[in-house]
C-alpha cells in the first residue's frame, strides 16, 4: 500500500483536525492531489505496483491462473493503469474494497483485459 507520511496510524477524524481538513479534501479532490507531510508521492507509488505487477506476470507467464492478495489502493493504481484511467477518478469512484477479486485476462505476457470485479466475501 502506499506510505502515508505522517497521516499513519490516525483516524480521518485525527487527520482533519490536525492537518486543517485534508482528509475530506483527499476524499473530495483525490490522493494525487492532496500534499502529505512524509508520504511516498502518489506518482512513485504507481511505478511501484506497475512494476511489481509487471514483475508477477512475467515470473508466472507459464501459468494459467496467479493470484494477488492486496489493498484496494494497489487494485486501484492497477486497474487505472490497465484501463489508461485517472486513478483519482478510480480510487474515489469505484469501490474497490481492499481484497476484492478483480479477474484480468493476459495476453501475450502482460495484463490487457479486465473480465470482473466483484467484492471478497
Amino acid at each position: 500500500e502506499i506510505g502515508l507520511g505522517e497521516w499513519e496510524n490516525k483516524t480521518p477524524d485525527e487527520i482533519n483536525g490536525l492537518y486543517d481538513s485534508k482528509f475530506k479534501r483527499w476524499l473530495r479532490f483525490g490522493p494525487s492531489k492532496i500534499d502529505i507531510p512524509g508520504s511516498e508521492p502518489v506518482a512513485h507509488f504507481r511505478k511501484r505496483v506497475d512494476r511489481q505487477f509487471a514483475e508477477i506476470i512475467k515470473e508466472n507467464i507459464e501459468k494459467d491462473n496467479i493470484v494477488v492478495v492486496t489493498h484496494g489502493g494497489v487494485i486501484s493504481s492497477f486497474l487505472a493503469g490497465l484501463i489508461d484511467a485517472d486513478f483519482d477518478k478510480i480510487i474515489l469512484r469505484l469501490n474497490l474494497p481492499n481484497a476484492c477479486v478483480m479477474h484480468v485476462s493476459c495476453l501475450k505476457g502482460k495484463a490487457g483485459i479486465v473480465n470482473s470485479i466483484w467484492p471478497a466475501r
